[in-house]
């Protein structure tokens, strides 16, 4: 097996430890949403701002709050009305615009 750098290292051991196919959300949303903050890990999981949106229905469904959530991760909250199809989209948008200028 080919060596991992650091970064794809700490991606992989988070997704191993938390990701559950099975379960609501994407990996990148169930990494963000992790509230283990005892794991040594925690502070430095991947968090990509660009890609992942948390919305209150999904944290529901993990059975945690926006106040369970570091700061990092409260930063991908979308506002309340929005519905998850509905935050990609704008989200899509917002990537379109940062890339274009």
């Amino acid at each position: 097996m080919a060596r991992l750098n650091y970064k794809d290292a700490v991606a992989k051991k988070c997704k191993d430890g938390i990701y559950d196919p099975l379960h609501h959300g994407r990996v990148k949303q169930q990494i963000a949403t992790c509230v283990q903050t005892d794991c040594p890990l925690h502070s430095v999981r991947p968090i990509n701002k660009k890609f992942t949106i948390l919305t209150k229905e999904l944290l529901k469904k993990y059975g945690i709050t926006a106040d369970d959530l570091d700061d990092r991760a409260r930063e991908l909250l979308v506002p309340d009305d929005y519905e998850e199809e509905e935050a990609w989209q704008i989200k899509k948008l917002f990537n379109i615009m940062d890339n274009n200028g």
